[in-house]
């Protein structure tokens, strides 16, 4: 009985965050006439004309839980409870009969014993979803095939669930906020070490909800924290550590080690991972983390939209390959906490580390946008050594019932190591490279409700930002990129520090339906940028800057009736940095029509503007890399730049079908008006950095459509994505206007049958061009297909196999065709007790040694092609134990 009270509690937990006062909880459990429980029973809820109006089956322990909204207009109810193979019971009640808003109900379903010769049942298919006014709950026993490996493969089995191209987990076309475990937050904004390391015989049920509320909301009236996806876990893998240790070898030398240990409890939360591998697996890569930089700092996060706040952006030195390296060896550990010390006091956070090794070779063909420099053939080999970490510590403490006082500190440290050789025309250079970087930031925040009034809330953050650099370049011949120093070696380093106070206040209104939010902020920047030869004839400079921001915007959400709601914003900021004043404003709007409960369609603009870094404005040149210098002269460091951009958006879902349609659109612009120096040598092959032109324009758009083509799980998926891009800037006294355009297309047919064998058929086509206005060159276009097979096949618990084929093709305008046959298997047995799981696991077994794929890609001075030496396959024998 206390297990079953437990569990009450938990699901009654769940359900407590789309609460509504409105709303009827219905709850009980099923039972045989032996008190055995029935899982997966049916519960249907009619009203008096006969209509379902809500549908949930048990769980292991027999237990249920429905909501009613108590609005609708309904004399007489019908809770219905049946089970194959027993007799359905009913229980007829009103509303008057509630009390507290609950009402209990238990079932003892009697065995049938009379034989039948025939048995027809009529009903409505089973829902892939129920909806209850904000959340969603998920029917996995209709949606899931039991073949799925990992969470990752069971999202991707719900209708309007995806993965993306970053592994983070979409829902209707957008990108969920928050990730959560049983409730409690887990690893931030890093879905993927979800999806790739929570195993499906753990999860009981997943739930999305639109509007997150948890802990730290104090009151009905204050804003939510964002859309939520809630994984539950089973009750056998609460209150006790459990996890897998997976170890692997195979041919040349490839290996991979993994351990994932958890402890879920009332109390506690945790899960720990470890990771080696060199089969090219990251659980996490360096473009994450560029996302958790701003998912970490709680100021970044809060003052987007802040001209001083911090730009994450993609460098040379932590570029995210995945398949375009030759070789690389993974090291990953992790750790994810929430602990309930009291009821009023919550501790959270994460710790990540991660390191990698990595080999790339390529050859390039350049074409520069300059019409005076000629194609450039380039070949590179080179090793690098990344490492970086995320640990955060978060606590909540409730002061009394309506307020909360929030700590926060961020401890983020990074460091890369490069080598390289790079022959281009007739000089060869070796290019070394020695980087790290530290970010430390603190915030404390009090909020407070204030009945009459609203929601109030203060912060106080600090920052602190600090990296520093060396590059060693050492040329065959003479120095070409300033022509009038004669040295083959040039070396420089780099500091950059910045350091960030900040104050911040807010005040939210519900008004009815209607939300109203005022935000005012003020935060002072110092930062010093210092760049500097160790012989000071080449390079020397150091710049500062101070910079002060006062911000006040305002925020409104209006709920014009039920189909339509209206949002705006709009932001005055005040800037002084260098005795340069300027005043900028931030408007932003958008709706949202609702043409059914499982339809909308959304419209968002939103301008912004932002700082130019201080590293790129210096009055002297800097050295980027083997090829190019930035000269700074003609920058102007106070600049602002602006940018608007526009999305619409429309997605439709349906529950008996488990169809899903996704639409988007997007444009924007961005005005930039500043343009660096140009070195060349006297062969006039080398140019420096161009950057950053007038315009730049870009229009992307993606539809997907998910559609079941039989009654016999056979489901046709259509995906296009295209982003068509327009950077102006000026050379030489020439306007140019660099394009790209990228295609992407996926169509396949695949069944989601609950049978032994399911397949999926399709194929991938990628096309990317760069064309710019005045090269001579009529620019460069790869062509990408990728047709494909995938097979899954399980007998019984004990074997489980996958099989995936494919033929990849690049097609280039410049090089000769790449082509080649993809063969990735795995194969699982496991023994009776599913404790101990022996595999063959493959990627790409025919190329195990040797293979070369083509890309393309830009700089604002050029773009090039490239053959690049990719990841080889790989064959492992594994051995993996579950405790």
């Amino acid at each position: 009985m206390y297990r079953t009270f437990v569990i009450i509690c938990i699901i009654c937990s769940i359900a407590t965050v789309s609460y509504s006062q409105e709303l009827l909880a219905i709850e009980g459990i099923v039972l045989s006439e032996a008190n055995i429980p029935l899982q997966s029973a049916n519960l249907s809820l009619f009203n008096a004309q006969g209509n379902i109006v809500a549908y949930t089956i048990t769980n292991d322990q027999g237990n249920f839980s429905l909501t009613l909204d108590q609005k609708e207009n309904v004399d007489s109810l019908q809770l219905k409870a049946s089970f194959l193979g027993y007799y359905t019971q009913s229980r007829i009640f009103s509303l008057d009969q509630v009390t507290d808003n609950v009402i209990s109900f238990e079932f003892l379903l009697k065995k049938k014993t009379e034989s039948l010769t025939e048995v027809v049942i009529t009903a409505p298919p089973l829902p892939f979803f129920e909806k209850k006014k904000d959340t969603i709950i998920y029917n996995l026993k209709k949606s899931l095939t039991g073949q799925e490996q990992n969470l990752g493969e069971m999202l991707e089995n719900l209708p309007g669930v995806r993965l993306n191209d970053r592994g983070k987990i979409e829902v209707n076309g957008k990108v969920i906020e928050n990730l959560l475990i049983n409730g409690e937050s887990f690893f931030e904004n890093q879905h993927q070490i979800a999806t790739k390391n929570i195993s499906p015989e753990m999860i009981e049920g997943i739930s999305f909800f639109r509007k997150h509320r948890d802990f730290t909301i104090i009151s009905d009236k204050e804003n939510s924290l964002g859309t939520a996806l809630n994984i539950s876990i089973k009750s056998e893998f609460k209150n006790k550590f459990k996890g897998t240790i997976n170890t692997a070898l195979g041919v040349e030398d490839a290996y991979a080690i993994k351990g994932v240990s958890y402890n879920f409890s009332s109390k506690t939360n945790l899960t720990l991972i470890t990771d080696w591998n060199s089969i090219n697996e990251p659980s996490i890569t360096p473009l994450d983390f560029y996302d958790l930089i701003g998912a970490a700092s709680s100021f970044n996060r809060d003052l987007a939209k802040s001209s001083l706040a911090r730009e994450t952006q993609q460098s040379r030195l932590f570029e995210d390959l995945s398949e375009q390296v030759a070789s690389r060896n993974l090291s990953f550990q992790a750790l994810n906490f929430s602990i309930k010390v009291t009821d009023k006091l919550r501790i959270k956070g994460y710790g990540i580390l991660h390191s990698d090794k990595e080999g790339v070779i390529s050859q390039s063909n350049r074409v520069f946008e300059n019409d005076t420099i000629p194609n450039q053939l380039e070949f590179l080999k080179a090793r690098n050594k990344r490492s970086f970490g995320i640990f955060k510590i978060n606590a909540d403490w409730r002061i009394g019932d309506s307020s909360l006082l929030s700590y926060s500190v961020n401890y983020l440290p990074g460091m890369h190591l490069g080598n390289g050789n790079i022959k281009f025309g007739e000089n060869n250079v070796d290019e070394n490279r020695d980087v790290s970087n530290i970010i430390f930031d603190q915030s404390l925040e009090y909020k407070t409700e204030l009945k009459s009034l609203g929601i109030v809330k203060f912060n106080l953050f600090r920052e602190y930002d600090n990296s520093n650099g060396d590059i060693l370049l050492s040329y065959e011949n003479q120095q070409p990129l300033i022509p009038e120093i004669d040295d083959t070696r040039l070396f420089q380093t780099t500091k950059f520090s910045r350091e960030t106070l900040g104050f911040r206040t807010s005040f939210t209104k519900k008004v009815k339906k209607h939300t109203f939010e005022l935000f005012s902020s003020a935060q002072k920047q110092d930062i010093q940028f210092d760049s500097f030869n160790t012989d000071r004839e080449v390079l020397d400079n150091t710049s500062k800057r101070e910079l002060y921001s006062l911000s006040l915007s305002s925020s409104a959400k209006v709920v014009a009736n039920n189909w339509l709601n209206l949002k705006g914003n709009l932001g005055i900021e005040f800037l002084d940095f260098d005795q340069s004043n300027d005043l900028v404003f931030n408007p932003s709007l958008g709706f949202t029509i609702k043409t059914s409960g499982l339809s909308s369609l959304d419209f968002n603009f939103q301008r912004s503007h932002s700082l130019i870094e201080l590293n790129s404005t210096v009055n002297n040149s800097i050295i980027e890399d083997y090829r190019s210098i930035i000269q700074g002269s003609s920058l102007e460091k106070n600049n602002l730049f602006q940018k608007n951009s526009s999305t619409l958006s429309f997605s439709s879902v349906n529950p008996r079908s488990g169809s899903a349609f996704l639409a988007f659109l997007g444009y924007s612009n961005s005005k930039r008006s500043v343009q660096t120096d140009i070195f060349t040598n006297s062969a006039g092959s080398n140019i420096s950095k161009v950057f950053i032109g007038n315009t730049n324009k870009s229009f992307f758009g993606a539809t997907s459509t998910d559609v079941k083509l039989s009654k016999n799980n056979l489901f046709a998926y259509i995906e296009l994505d295209g982003v068509r891009s327009l950077l102006g800037n000026r050379q030489n006294g020439v306007n140019n206007i660099l394009e790209f355009t990228r295609f992407k297309n996926l169509v396949s047919i695949k069944t989601k049958s609950k049978k032994s064998l399911n397949f999926e058929i399709g194929n991938k086509i990628q096309v990317s061009s760069f064309r710019n206005s005045i090269s001579r060159s009529d620019g460069i276009t790869t062509t990408t297909f990728d047709p494909f097979v995938k097979l899954k096949y399980k007998r019984g618990k004990r074997f489980y196999g996958e099989l995936r084929a494919s033929y990849r093709s690049f097609i280039s305008s410049l090089r000769e065709q790449r082509d080649f046959f993809s063969i990735s298997p795995l194969l699982n047995l496991s023994n009776q007790k599913g404790d101990w799981n022996f595999y063959l696991k493959g990627e790409n077994v025919l190329n195990i040694n040797k293979l070369e794929i083509i890309d393309n890609t830009s700089n604002s001075s050029f773009f090039e092609e490239r053959i690049i030496q990719a990841f080889p396959g790989y064959l492992n024998f594994g051995i993996q134990y579950k405790f």
